[in-house]
């Protein structure tokens, strides 16, 4: 590492950030308090083909701990800004949990700037909306019940990760994959975390996916966390082509639990989605 893995923001914050392969750009954004770390099991895989960019969102892992632009707005220009930043074009942003709502605004407030695709890994979408799809623990805008829980961190921060492994859901983790995923997830401090979290859960991101054009993949997990029901919900809106594939083991880190039957779909989606529809589009 170097300070060639970091580039600045136009407000001034330092994003760390890798970049790796040839090929289709691939940007994979990862879910709350989450780190690129949490794709090693996959950017070996797809950056045979692709060109892999993962990065450490701001306010988590090695990137800046700011007191501003913790909002899904932030993160969303923050994505642009490393777009332009690397000179990408014909983008598949793809992203996890809360990752995925980033991925939303992006494609909202930028009209799908520089995209060819959209990837959803486990969407968390509107989590206080009301709606007899989401079935999210604070559904229904229970705001008290959730702040509530979220004062664990400054209070008992073991507990507030334990919290975090509870939502994962994932029985497949080993203790070796606990122990590096809490020192991953406690890079991220209260006072950004929580900003973000709240402006997630107040905006309504899924009502934008009604608005996507280009193709999309959307992949579900089994966890009691970030329950199936908002991924199919999206689906549903969606009146871009898309895919859907559900998991039934791995809970909300199917991606690394089971990362060969993963990296196989998101490849075909982008070979049979992405590249041959360039090239069609090329010929014609």
């Amino acid at each position: 590492m170097d300070r060639d893995n970091f580039f600045q923001t136009s407000d001034g914050a330092m994003l760390y950030y890798e970049d790796r392969g040839r090929g289709t750009p691939l940007i994979l954004v990862p879910g709350f308090m989450c780190t690129t770390r949490f794709y090693e099991r996959n950017i070996g895989e797809l950056s045979k083909k692709c060109r892999v960019i993962t990065f450490d969102p701001r306010g988590y892992g090695l990137s800046s701990k700011t007191l501003q632009g913790n909002t899904l707005k932030g993160h969303a220009r923050d994505i642009k800004e490393l777009i332009d930043f690397l000179n990408l074009d014909g983008v598949v942003l793809m992203g996890w949990s809360l990752g995925t709502s980033a991925v939303a605004v992006y494609a909202h407030e930028y009209r799908e700037y520089r995209l060819s695709g959209i990837g959803f890994i486990d969407a968390f979408l509107s989590p206080f909306a009301h709606g007899e799809w989401n079935k999210y623990k604070f559904s229904g805008y229970k705001v008290r019940e959730y702040i509530s829980g979220r004062s664990l961190w400054f209070t008992d921060p073991d507990k507030y990760h334990r919290y975090f492994f509870d939502t994962v859901d994932c029985k497949e983790l080993t203790p070796e994959d606990e122990k590096w995923i809490t020192g991953e997830i406690s890079l991220t401090m209260p006072w950004t975390g929580i900003e973000l979290h709240l402006d997630t859960c107040h905006t309504d991101t899924m009502s934008y996916v009604e608005q996507f054009t280009v193709p999309t993949v959307v992949f579900a997990g089994n966890s009691k966390g970030v329950p199936a029901c908002v991924s199919e919900e999206a689906c549903r809106r969606m009146k871009c082509p898309h895919r859907y594939h559900y998991y039934d083991h791995g809970g909300h880190m199917f991606f690394y639990t089971d990362p060969e039957t993963f990296n196989r779909q998101v490849d075909a989606f982008i070979q049979e989605e992405i590249i041959t529809a360039k090239r069609g589009g090329e010929r014609s």
